[in-house]
């Protein structure tokens, strides 16, 4: 592409990536390669769940609303007294995924306040 003498700038744009701006000085019968690469944006997601329930994504602990990089991941949700429950997600670049995710009690938890009302 040919481009007049001065100061030019390229914009950088796709979709799940960051834009760049990049600044040249063109001199007049130059010629100059401008590599760039550009950055991912990170997926998030958002785990609605019962309060004290601990997450795990792809086996680290993990507050209710993470960054991520894209692509596949695994979500484990645990807390005393229930079931823990695990989901497999794929995510793509800029996305914000939600998980709502309701905890069954374990039987041993269901068998509780039959257990004290017995005693």
């Amino acid at each position: 592409m040919s481009v007049r003498t001065g100061d030019h700038t390229v914009e950088l744009a796709a979709p799940g990536y960051f834009p760049q701006s990049i600044k040249r000085h063109v001199v007049e019968g130059s010629t100059e390669l401008v590599e760039a690469t550009l950055e991912p944006k990170p997926a998030k997601l958002v785990v609605h769940t019962e309060d004290g329930a601990e997450i795990a994504i792809d086996g680290k602990p993990v507050p209710a609303a993470s960054e991520l990089p894209a692509g596949h991941h695994v979500v484990v949700i645990t807390a005393r007294g229930r079931r823990p429950v695990l989901r497999e997600v794929e995510i793509g670049r800029g996305e914000t995924r939600t998980l709502d995710v309701a905890l069954e009690a374990t039987a041993k938890r269901r068998a509780v306040p039959w257990v004290l009302g017995a005693s």
